[in-house]
């Protein structure tokens, strides 16, 4: 959660009316995460009596999301001098029933038609200031009834500005303001059409793949269901199992455990003799001499091996630093783990994971699950699918979510490493398409 500073205060509007605000200075807000505002309210005033939110001179990659949850009686939403580079649809869905919207002096190049589908109830429009707005489709303003107010002065090769509100002035009526958008739209017509046909293309391809995406996900259903009775059939045979160890427990409860703690030392002193080790373990051409037993005991894996080989004397491993399988073999002898600033966690998970040392590998979780990256988490999904730690699948598949709030990545594909990363670079892909077809789209405009 992201805690913002802000100053509640009263702010006058043009027509009189004198309006409760929250104002937000030179902070940077971050893109789809969880806002708090700290800041002394008016006396007798809270949450509940902001009307006005205005961002201003901030750094702000996208629209800030969740203000009405904040402030549920807000009519206004304005984003000055804050770097903002694109406004769509799909940002401002949680404002349909927001009265006005001001983005003045930013970066923005386009605004697209859709832009407020279905926002009844707006009476104003400021997109003011924006020096390189280079094309508006000239729908943006259909089905708005109760405008009284539309400003796209300031700008690239838009200059009119309506209003009615009171003791406001405008360069324009609404129907010349509707019209300086369709004659810049018209420059050219038949580069707009073959702009906008390619763009409808690559929106196609996405479509498409969305639903190919649907259809997996039906069969991922059928797949779940089979697996939930399998779990639930597993899970009873766990059931009797945990009783058959409960009573093989209280048949050995007798046993003394100061008998218990005399073998340990033993077994200590043992472990500290070189003279009883009798196997080497082989890592690029270090040579570490240890108790065969002892490996037996404590990795599932390397038991395997050795069972199956009986008359080996060395194991060469591969895959593993030298200074991973350092601490892995102090973890076994004595189980004790240092885990520095510079150790790289996810090869000692990888280590442990793949010598089957489910305690070290446990301990090793628990320090990734803190260092979870947007750059970092599609590795770590896989190995947590690849080593089974479901602490790990549910955090790193999260933040590749987050990371990717456009993409629709069900549930089910936590399990799915490659099916994430194969959707994920397509995603990428077309949205590399569709940037180099807008880019094109604006160079041809420029050109012509």
């Amino acid at each position: 959660m992201k805690q913002l500073i802000c100053e509640f205060k009263y702010d006058p509007y043009i027509d009189g009316r004198i309006l409760y605000a929250c104002f937000i200075k030179n902070q940077q807000i971050p893109a789809d995460e969880e806002l708090e505002f700290t800041g002394r309210h008016v006396s007798g005033h809270s949450n509940n009596n902001v009307i006005d939110v205005i961002f201003e001179n901030c750094d702000i990659k996208k629209v800030p999301q969740g203000l009405t949850k904040v402030f549920p009686k807000m009519q206004d939403l304005s984003v000055w001098s804050s770097n903002l580079k694109k406004v769509t649809k799909n940002d401002l869905k949680e404002y349909k029933n927001l009265l006005r919207f001001g983005f003045c002096n930013n970066e923005i190049e386009f605004l697209f038609g859709d832009l407020f589908e279905g926002f009844d109830n707006v009476q104003e429009v400021i997109f003011s200031g924006n020096e390189g707005l280079k094309f508006v489709e000239p729908n943006i303003l259909d089905g708005l009834e109760n405008l009284n107010m539309v400003n796209f002065t300031g700008n690239l090769k838009y200059f009119k500005r309506f209003s009615s509100v009171q003791g406001d002035l405008g360069n324009a009526t609404l129907a010349e303001v509707k019209a300086e958008l369709w004659k810049n739209f018209c420059i050219d017509p038949e580069n707009i059409k073959n702009a906008y046909q390619k763009h409808k293309e690559e929106i196609a391809i996405l479509k498409t793949f969305i639903t190919a995406s649907d259809k997996e996900n039906q069969k991922l259903k059928k797949k779940e269901k089979l697996l939930q009775k399998q779990i639930q059939e597993s899970e009873e045979r766990e059931k009797k199992l945990l009783n058959d160890l409960k009573i093989e427990k209280a048949e050995h409860s007798m046993l003394k455990m100061s008998s218990k703690n005399d073998i340990s030392k033993e077994i200590k002193q043992l472990l500290m003799n070189d003279n009883f080790k009798d196997f080497t373990v082989i890592i690029d051409d270090r040579e570490f001499r240890v108790h065969k037993f002892l490996l037996i005991a404590r990795s599932s894996t390397l038991a395997e091996i050795l069972r199956n080989n009986p008359q080996v004397e060395s194991l060469n491993l591969i895959d593993i630093p030298i200074e991973i399988f350092e601490k892995v073999l102090k973890f076994l002898y004595f189980e004790e783990i240092t885990l520095e600033i510079e150790t790289n966690f996810l090869q000692l998970f990888a280590a442990a994971g793949r010598l089957k040392i489910e305690k070290l590998k446990t301990i090793v979780a628990s320090n990734i699950l803190n260092q979870i990256t947007a750059d970092n988490a599609l590795e770590i999904l896989s190995l947590s699918n690849k080593y089974e730690n479901d602490e790990l699948r549910t955090k790193s598949f999260a933040e590749i979510k987050k990371t990717f709030p456009k993409l629709i990545l069900n549930d089910d594909w936590a399990f799915n490493t490659e099916k994430v990363k194969k959707t994920i670079d397509l995603f990428k892909e077309k949205e590399e398409a569709i940037k180099r077809i807008e880019q094109k789209f604006w160079s041809e405009m420029k050109n012509n």
